[in-house]
């Protein structure tokens, strides 16, 4: 499927752009000069180079920017920061050296800004994989010419490897355009790409407008975690880095939901030889994926596949001749949480959150021991005890999302604890 490549000036109006992304509400924090409201993409995997677009202004009556971050996924993407940890990096320049926690990987994070001038914008560049590096990249003008970011060093990207261009006209289908090549990426064309935007002070205040996800509370101020903000996700996709040759799934559907078990379908394509499966664990934004022959249009799901008490996202994508189709709309279902021992109650948790002390409150014992571990985002334990207590203290020293795995009797389950 050849296409024409889009022109980098900051108009996003090229036909080949694919929208991935749409602004949700009608939010604005920092008030009406500055915003976002879509983001688009064309993968052009012939040429190895992945164009992208956002929608939007920036005032330059102050020193507010445009926030991206940008994953790479799929078997064997580049390794970035998982959701959930924090993502200040020292030198990252304007936000990106402040707290902040996004609710999906980040391989990459860019802020753009017009440092309170009506000609320039200036971009700095964050890389979370590999060792990482922070780098400024350059300046653009604000009415379309293309720039190379001709002030990197290689820190983040190549000298002269990304073209970027901002028309900050504030018009429908202006705004920043970037191409960007896969190799800099470290993607390939059988992977996927995943991306976030959002208005952020030069302090890293963080306001209202995000695409996507809707924000209902008002600017979301210092060190927002968006794993935890209602309205998500605050990302896009995961959409290919491929051209699509054939269709994508349509009527997926969960059924036989259990504690750990469930049975995933979906609606036949036609022309299909196969189709990949995508499944991922919300809390720690794990997942795998799995390759499927022809005419397989379900998959049973069974107990270590599944974990009482979690959230989870799945999607199909089609293979047909060699190709790749989009993925199909992400599903979301939760596994409810399961006592082994059939009983009604649990243990109670609290205060959760907390600052890192936190109380375990359990029914009566029958052997009158308890084990409960802490697991964090990786899957290591980071505290285990044994008591015969009924309320058990536990300390976790840093902030984080963790998995409290709880036994006693012949009861065992699995509750979230967030450490602030």
């Amino acid at each position: 499927m050849a296409m024409a490549q889009p022109v980098v000036n900051g108009d996003l109006s090229d036909a080949d752009y694919v929208v991935i992304g749409n602004k949700l509400n009608s939010n604005a924090g920092f008030g009406g000069s500055i915003d976002v409201s879509q983001i688009l993409y064309y993968p052009d995997d012939a040429a190895g180079i992945l164009y992208l677009g956002f929608e939007g202004r920036l005032n330059t009556g102050s020193n507010d920017g445009l926030g991206v971050l940008i994953n790479v996924a799929g078997a064997g993407s580049p390794v970035g920061w998982g959701a959930g940890s924090n993502l200040a990096f020292g030198g990252g320049g304007h936000f990106l050296d402040q707290t902040f926690y996004a609710d999906f990987e980040v391989d990459y994070g860019f802020a753009f800004n017009p440092g309170f001038w009506v000609t320039d914008v200036y971009w700095d560049a964050v890389k979370y994989t590999g060792g990482g590096g922070a780098e400024y990249q350059g300046n653009c003008n604000q009415t379309g010419g293309a720039a190379a970011n001709s002030s990197a060093g290689g820190a983040v990207f190549s000298n002269g490897s990304v073209t970027f261009a901002f028309h900050n006209g504030g018009g429908a289908g202006q705004g920043l355009e970037m191409a960007i090549p896969y190799s800099e990426l470290g993607a390939t064309a059988d992977m996927d790409i995943e991306v976030a935007a959002f208005i952020v002070s030069e302090s890293a205040f963080f306001s209202d407008v995000t695409v996507p996800g809707n924000v209902t509370t008002g600017n979301l101020g210092f060190g927002p975690n968006f794993g935890f903000i209602g309205g998500g996700p605050y990302h896009t996709g995961p959409d290919a880095l491929s051209l699509f040759v054939c269709e994508a799934p349509a009527g997926l559907a969960v059924t036989g939901l259990t504690a750990t078990t469930a049975t995933l379908s979906w609606n036949a394509v036609t022309g299909a030889t196969g189709y990949v499966l995508q499944l991922s664990n919300d809390v720690i934004s794990s997942g795998k994926r799995v390759k499927l022959g022809a005419g397989i249009t379900s998959v049973n799901l069974g107990p270590g596949q599944l974990v009482p008490g979690t959230d989870y996202s799945w999607g199909v994508r089609t293979r047909c001749d060699g190709e790749m189709s989009s993925w199909s709309a992400m599903q979301n279902f939760s596994t409810p949480l399961r006592l082994a021992g059939g009983e009604d109650d649990l243990a109670l948790v609290y205060p959760n959150p907390s600052n890192g002390q936190f109380t375990v409150s359990l029914p009566a014992q029958g052997n009158g021991s308890v084990v409960i571990k802490v697991i964090d985002l990786q899957g290591r334990i980071v505290s285990m005890v044994n008591s015969g207590d009924s309320n058990v203290q536990i300390h976790v020293e840093n902030p984080g999302v963790y998995q409290l795995w709880i036994q006693y009797d012949t009861v065992s389950f699995v509750q979230q604890v967030i450490i602030q």
